[in-house]
């Protein structure tokens, strides 16, 4: 894992919780650093969530509402201190008891440092982020955690990722001042804000057993670890493709047309 790099990271973190954990979740979420909190009409609530929340009350079966929610964070650049941040907010979720099924996804939206925002520069570097990895054959190393798939068919698919490359690949010799994008959202996207959005990542905290079996279990915690190694995994060779490197040039290469227009336009 790289422990210092000039890029930023934020996460959009899908979920469900019950109500009286729900506003500890929040709590947690806003000490962490929030951009905003919102519900989330996607996320449909399982029969053995819906069960979890049943309880007894003076012999009468009450229900507690499950709460579907989105977290959006702020970026923080990648060092060792915020790489241990970003572990600790996991933790703080999973102890908290956000739950998660396979209709919530875990997002990592990239960018560089000195990058801002929306800015035509930064949205180059997503695009050349996107091409890298299609060209290097890289994202397939993203596709699988521990043989669990990360991706989705409708909300992260390959197919959308490579439609967005053959976009770029028909569009970047136009001559505009604006780099033209696509809305599709693949596995990976150029995210509108001018993040690349790595959209694949799933699982992140199925059948939390604090809530289902109310005890922390040892190997559930070890794989929370092992998840944060993997989705920060993605950062040398994001690092790679904004360095130019590891990717042979060509004069046909999406990726290094962008580059040198990138170049040309000064950003």
């Amino acid at each position: 894992m790289m422990l210092m790099s000039n890029l930023d990271v934020g996460f959009e973190i899908e979920g469900m919780a019950l109500e009286s954990n729900y506003h500890y979740i929040k709590q947690k979420a806003k000490e962490f650093g929030i951009v905003f909190w919102t519900g989330d009409s996607s996320i449909v609530v399982d029969q053995e969530m819906w069960d979890v929340g049943i309880y007894e009350d003076d012999e009468i079966y009450e229900h507690e509402e499950v709460i579907p929610f989105e977290i959006n964070t702020r970026c923080v650049t990648i060092t060792p201190r915020n790489i241990l941040k970003v572990y600790k907010f996991f933790e703080d979720l999973y102890y908290e008891g956000l739950v998660t099924n396979d209709t919530c996804a875990l997002h990592l939206h990239v960018k560089r440092v000195d990058e801002k925002l929306k800015s035509q520069s930064a949205l180059y570097t997503s695009a050349m982020m996107l091409a890298y990895l299609v060209e290097t054959k890289k994202y397939e190393s993203f596709l699988t955690f521990e043989h669990e798939k990360m991706s989705h068919g409708f909300w992260s698919d390959t197919e959308g990722m490579l439609d967005e490359y053959e976009y770029l690949k028909k569009t970047i010799d136009n001559d505009s001042k604006k780099l033209s994008t696509k809305r599709k959202r693949g596995l990976f996207h150029i995210h509108q804000t001018g993040t690349l959005e790595w959209r694949g990542p799933r699982g992140f905290l199925d059948a939390n057993p604090i809530v289902f079996c109310n005890y922390d279990l040892k190997s559930y915690h070890a794989r929370l670890f092992r998840f944060m190694k993997f989705l920060f995994s993605i950062i040398p060779v994001l690092q790679n493709a904004c360095n130019g490197v590891g990717i042979e040039y060509s004069e046909e290469s999406v990726y290094w047309k962008i580059y040198q227009k990138k170049i040309q336009k000064g950003y």
